[in-house]
């Protein structure tokens, strides 16, 4: 899943960060970022995006957290909070 991806997909709060996506969703120049550093320094360039930067991070570290449960479930690992037995479903 690529970042705009996960932008499309956010719920969004009336929150920083869901201020962030509801803006980083109408912005047609939003790069597909792969790394921090590269959101970062396009957010730093668009004056109306580069107002919050630390909503931006913490959408990003959501992104990458969802993106660790993804590499998970790939791997056949139940989610933490699976509740189901054991053998249901993973074995």
């Amino acid at each position: 899943m690529s970042f705009n991806e996960y932008l499309k997909n956010r719920q969004t709060f009336n929150t920083p960060a869901g201020h962030f996506t509801h803006s980083a969703r109408l912005d047609p120049n939003m790069p597909d970022a792969s790394t921090w550093q590269g959101l970062k320094q396009y957010l730093e360039g668009d004056s109306l995006l580069s107002t919050n930067l630390t909503a931006a991070y913490e959408v990003w570290m959501a992104y990458q957290k969802s993106l660790q449960k993804v590499v998970k479930r790939s791997r056949g690992r139940p989610p933490k909070n699976d509740k189901r037995q054991s053998n249901e479903i993973w074995d």
